[in-house]
């Protein structure tokens, strides 16, 4: 079973088929980017006059997840799911280019994960712990891989064994072991490397 889009629709491929997930009402455009193990899958729907809205494509239906309407941001995407129902993402209006806030949505609810010493941010993946990893942005531009966890964010490159001039700068999936998938680069202008974050008994 898995999700993904094509084209200008979200699918569903499960058992040899593809389903298109659909839109919310007025929709033209949608996508999906994580999917839980009962079907469920956490993206965005939009149209050439509706911007990107967070949704979960649940069994032929579209739910907003109404972060317009509780938190006030006009664009926003969904990026990770867990078991639980659990969605977390990203959010943003269109006159902060570039300024994106994390978000976590739980039993109807959405958090905005920012801080003040990380006041911009993204929220990319979920486990069933409720464990979320993603990047933020310090006041002072830097951008590092995070861990929000029970109500703190973490910056990951506090959290390992240092490794001269290496910066985490990105965190895309965590599971339930806590293992998790990070990019970060040597220093500035250099390429781009992919990181596994495995968590080591005190």
């Amino acid at each position: 079973m898995g999700c993904c889009s094509s084209g200008s629709g979200a699918f569903l491929f499960s058992n040899g088929y593809v389903r298109n997930l659909g839109f919310l009402p007025g929709g033209s455009v949608s996508a999906a980017y994580a999917i839980k193990t009962q079907g469920q899958a956490a993206g965005y729907s939009s149209s050439s006059t509706q911007p990107d809205q967070a949704v979960l494509f649940d069994n032929g239906k579209v739910q907003d997840l109404g972060i317009s309407s509780t938190l006030g941001y006009r664009y926003s995407m969904a990026r990770g799911i867990n078991r639980k129902g659990q969605i977390v993402g990203l959010m943003f209006n269109e006159n902060e280019s570039g300024n994106y806030h994390p978000f976590l949505y739980s039993k109807g609810k959405v958090q905005d994960l920012s801080t003040t010493k990380y006041p911009t941010g993204a929220a990319y993946g979920i486990n069933n712990a409720g464990l979320v990893v993603g990047s933020a942005e310090t006041v002072s531009g830097k951008s590092v891989a995070v861990l929000y966890e029970h109500g703190q964010l973490l910056d990951l490159n506090t959290l390992i064994s240092p490794i001269p001039g290496l910066v985490l700068e990105e965190a895309r999936g965590i599971n339930d072991v806590g293992k998790i998938v990070t990019s970060g680069r040597y220093g500035n202008g250099s390429p781009t490397h992919a990181f596994l974050l495995t968590p080591v008994s005190k």
